[in-house]
């Protein structure tokens, strides 16, 4: 088990909200685009200058796709992908608080070290006012830059590998 978690949406993330379509049919939804994952590069630069640090998928993504399938999504570092938050649903969480879904997971791992990579405060808040010590551990992607959001990747990197987290 690694000793660090990024939990990681995906939408806004790993590809701009603008390069990404959600097609809801009585199959279930997909998602298609012609850039998706187009910043998988800098997750991989974040994931090879910190190789204790696991991924593990918060994003909407995590009720439309396996484990396995969501894996696939990350290529070369699909084995750093180690699993998914449960949704609020699960949880019974309303209004939805996905920093709190976060927080649980690296509870049960008795994970210390831990961020979270997001583009909507809305949804990782909730109703919740965050105190100091809880917002310093989220990073926030403009939905349209992404993980390309100036400063965003290597500031991650940065307290990763200070290790201010504890």
């Amino acid at each position: 088990m690694s000793t660090r978690l990024l939990f990681l949406d995906i939408d806004g993330v790993m590809h701009s909200v603008d390069h990404v379509q959600a097609i809801h049919t009585s199959a279930g939804t997909e998602y298609t685009g012609d850039r998706l994952f187009e910043y998988l590069p800098l997750l991989g630069r974040i994931l090879d200058q910190c190789p204790d640090v696991s991924v593990i998928i918060s994003s909407a993504w995590r009720d439309i796709y396996t484990l396995s399938e969501l894996q696939k999504f990350f290529g070369s570092w699909e084995h750093r992908v180690i699993g998914t938050t449960l949704s609020s649903d699960a949880l019974d969480s309303v209004p939805a608080n996905r920093f709190r879904e976060c927080q649980m997971v690296a509870e049960q791992l008795e994970v210390f070290d831990w961020l979270v990579v997001d583009d909507q405060p809305g949804i990782v808040w909730g109703s919740q006012i965050p105190k100091p010590e809880l917002a310093r551990r989220v990073f926030w992607c403009d939905p349209v830059l992404g993980l390309a959001t100036p400063l965003v990747a290597t500031s991650i990197v940065r307290r990763f590998l200070d290790g201010e987290m504890r």
